[in-house]
């Protein structure tokens, strides 16, 4: 009877020691794997939108373009070319666009020539800045690394984004332009400074 006894004041007594042991925080993602994973993602991004799309885009003419829409190419053209704001070299200036999409487009013109590869390029590397902004707002929100990534990578590989990207529209700088006021917003508000406030506006 007293050995069952002590037996069992044993196993309560290991049972009470092993509660007490902490278990081992979750492992932190160095800044260094971060980048790694984010930049990995980038190539993979730029690989389907650079080579990838405009493989397949003849089979996806009949339902959706993967060429330039909207003007904002030929507008940004004349820019380059020194015509002014205007879809073509002999029509007068046009409001039918807004200009900041053009004027971007007119730089990467004058850098990488027009194509829809060069303009391509713009929105893979705009694609890449909001998905850095993602991560920072996430990870402001969320305090949590791990959810902040996931929702960058999300971003990156999601094909609406993908599409958006080839298509080399309006929306990844309109996507760029919405996640940096959220970031800068969500700073003022942080701090409560009239300051940031007015760079949130701005």
């Amino acid at each position: 009877m007293d050995t069952t006894q002590r037996t069992t004041e044993i196993h309560e007594g290991d049972a009470e020691v092993a509660t007490r042991v902490p278990a081992p925080p979750p492992k932190a993602i160095s800044q260094k794997s971060i980048l790694l994973i984010l930049i990995a993602a980038l190539l993979v991004n730029a690989v389907i939108v650079l080579v990838g799309l405009p493989m397949v885009s003849h089979s996806l003419l009949l339902t959706y373009s993967m060429n330039f829409g909207d003007l904002y190419d030929l507008i940004a053209k004349n820019l380059d070319q020194g015509n002014g704001y205007r879809v073509d070299a002999y029509m007068s200036p046009t409001m039918l666009r807004e200009p900041a999409y053009p004027l971007l487009l007119a730089a990467a013109f004058k850098l990488g020539g027009y194509s829809i590869q060069t303009a391509r390029v713009a929105c893979v590397l705009l694609a890449f800045g909001s998905a850095l902004l993602l991560f920072m707002l996430a990870r402001k929100i969320t305090s949590d690394t791990i959810t902040a990534l996931s929702a960058a990578l999300l971003f990156l590989l999601y094909p609406g984004t993908l599409v958006a990207e080839a298509r080399a529209g309006i929306e990844m700088p309109f996507i760029f332009t919405v996640l940096l006021f959220m970031l800068a917003f969500y700073a003022a508000v942080e701090k409560g400074s009239l300051l940031r406030y007015g760079a949130a506006g701005l």
